[in-house]
């Protein structure tokens, strides 16, 4: 959710692909470690990734309606 609003708030593209990047990254990152350590199934971490990116997908839908309308 963070990297989507923060790329959301730049309008150089390339600094909206870093901020998607790097969270991808991160979130990518930390469900595999969950996986490999054993304290989580693939399917609660794909579980999870998906209920982020909706959650993500909402903030930034609604960060974006409201940009728009003050225009």
């Amino acid at each position: 959710t963070l990297g989507a609003l923060l790329a959301e708030t730049h309008k150089n593209t390339r600094m909206k692909s870093y901020f998607i990047f790097i969270a991808a990254i991160v979130v990518i990152a930390i469900g595999i470690s969950r996986v490999y350590l054993g304290v989580h199934w693939p399917s609660d971490v794909i579980a999870g990734w998906l209920i982020g990116a909706a959650w993500a997908l909402i903030f930034w839908s609604i960060n974006h309606y409201f940009k728009i309308r003050q225009l």
